[in-house]
């Protein structure tokens, strides 16, 4: 799926969304915060012509903005974090809020 929609192929949908946050995610885990974002990039782009405003879109941003941290790239991770709080707070998911809430440490996770 990584392949397909960095080809720009497919559209954020749950099985690619997973994939790829799942991806950056043990990017995250394993400290290599350069490869999470390149994951999330073209995420982003497509929610971003889709639906700016989704919870969907807050969440990829949520962990855009916890590699940014891990890059030392403390400004932007903060207004990235700040714009996906708004979106994930308007998500009727209670997994998607708690995100809003997850200690700084599980960020980065």
């Amino acid at each position: 799926c990584r392949d397909l929609f960095q080809r720009a192929q497919v559209q954020p949908s749950i099985v690619v969304r997973t994939c790829l946050e799942g991806g950056a995610r043990l990017d995250l885990r394993a400290h290599r915060f350069v490869e999470a974002q390149q994951l999330l990039l073209p995420l982003l782009a497509a929610w971003e012509r889709v639906n700016p405003e989704a919870p969907g879109h807050g969440e990829a941003l949520h962990w855009f903005a916890a590699a940014e941290r891990g890059e030392g790239k403390v400004a932007a991770a903060r207004r990235d974090a700040e714009r996906a709080d708004v979106m994930l707070r308007r998500s009727p998911l209670p997994a998607l809020q708690r995100l809003v809430h997850a200690p700084t440490r599980s960020r980065m996770e």
